[in-house]
């Protein structure tokens, strides 16, 4: 056995070694995401209680919510994960990413939500995409949410 001395940082530094051994995934390998848009519904606006709610809270409902439904297992395998910067106060809607697989399991997980911060709630799926830009300008938009509820 030969001892090869290591190589110096201004020969390799350690992120060019990364890169090299760190391949991605060809495309039909990847997960296929999904982007689920929600919209809570409540006798009052949740916004204007006492209590706020925040994207924390929803996201901490939801996801009780899914493992005492689902379990642990078909959870981590759904990948659910919401993003909170893109959760709406105002308009109550929000996103939701998931695997491609997930999607009607996440349906009924908010469509079993009953309360947030002992606030009786619903959620309902607003709609589904395969693009977050689509997604967002699709479902949390305020004009979408305003002809929604003068066409009822």
């Amino acid at each position: 056995m030969t001892n090869k001395p290591l190589p110096t940082t201004s020969e390799h530094s350690p992120s060019k070694s990364l890169q090299h051994r760190i391949k991605r995934l060809i495309p039909s390998l990847r997960e296929k995401k999904r982007y689920v848009a929600f919209e809570v519904l409540s006798a009052k606006e949740l916004s204007h209680l006492s209590i706020s709610i925040d994207a924390k809270q929803i996201q901490h409902a939801i996801w009780d919510t899914a493992l005492s439904f689902l379990g642990e297992r078909h959870v981590s395998k759904a990948g659910l994960f919401m993003l909170p910067n893109l959760y709406q106060s105002k308009i109550q809607r929000g996103i939701i990413r998931v695997n491609h697989t997930g999607v009607d399991d996440l349906k009924a997980v908010l469509a079993l939500v009953q309360q947030i911060q002992n606030q009786p709630v619903s959620i309902k799926t607003v709609g589904v995409s395969g693009i977050l830009k689509k997604a967002t300008a699709r479902y949390l938009s305020h004009t979408v949410h305003a002809t929604a509820h003068s066409a009822s």
